[in-house]
């Protein structure tokens, strides 16, 4: 019985860094779906160590006092920093870099002051985190754009067919926000010519997310006055774009 426990959980651990490696790439958050199966592994091959003969012949306060001293060098080391020495957004920072997650609440809420609640928001990128706090519905049944980007079969006529959904919901706002996962070499890149002629086209720039030379972000709304010079050595991390009849309404 003993043995087949252990057989279930090897072949479940198994399976599941399999499914965490499928895509060929590797975020933290992905390593989750592999943590049930790990715990109870690590539990069962705690319980197994502890049956050793050399362990059974310590007194138990010895060997609580051993447990913890194994289990509080990686709770110092790992957890105590993001729990209490960090902020949230330098936890974001750390855990993430160069997403700027922290970044992405305040932008959902210009988002939802240029929008109205029954608006649809085009989020061009993977941040759906954005629909989720300005509490707007996607123009698109893809709420981020990685399945459509990469060297896939038919990547070409899914990107038309999401750009003609997009058009048929008439958002009133594009959150756009490109990266590297959607540029890969031999990626089709249809939905990303589309959407720049699109924005240009029907769409006013609204809001930029920045970064200076010095990794400072600084958030630039009402960009009717900005001029290119104001903008000179910041980099662009992320725009949002209103619809032009949106604009002269709300004028």
């Amino acid at each position: 019985r003993q043995f087949r426990a252990l057989l279930f959980l090897a072949g479940w651990l198994g399976s599941s860094l399999l499914a965490v490696s499928v895509s060929g790439y590797f975020f933290p958050h992905y390593f989750q779906q592999a943590l049930p199966a790990l715990c109870l592994a690590a539990g069962a091959g705690g319980a197994l160590i502890g049956r050793l003969e050399v362990f059974r012949k310590m007194p138990p306060w010895l060997l609580r006092t051993m447990t913890v001293a194994l289990l509080a060098g990686p709770v110092a080391a790992a957890l105590y920093p993001y729990l209490g020495r960090y902020s949230a957004t330098e936890t974001l920072d750390r855990m993430y870099p160069n997403n700027r997650f922290a970044a992405m609440p305040d932008l959902a809420r210009r988002v939802a002051a240029v929008t109205r609640p029954e608006d649809k928001v085009y989020v061009f990128g993977a941040e759906p985190e954005v629909l989720f706090y300005a509490r707007r519905v996607s123009a698109s049944r893809y709420i981020f754009l990685l399945p459509l980007y990469g060297p896939y079969a038919g990547a070409k006529e899914k990107q038309a067919a999401a750009a003609a959904e997009i058009e048929r919901n008439h958002p009133a706002a594009i959150f756009y926000r490109s990266f590297g996962l959607m540029r890969v070499p031999g990626s089709e890149q249809f939905l990303t010519h589309w959407t720049d002629a699109y924005a240009a086209s029907q769409f006013q720039p609204d809001t930029l997310l920045l970064e200076d030379s010095s990794g400072q972000i600084s958030q630039v709304t009402g960009l009717a006055g900005q001029t290119n010079a104001d903008l000179a050595g910041s980099t662009v991390i992320a725009q949002i774009y209103v619809r032009q009849e949106h604009g002269e309404r709300d004028k």
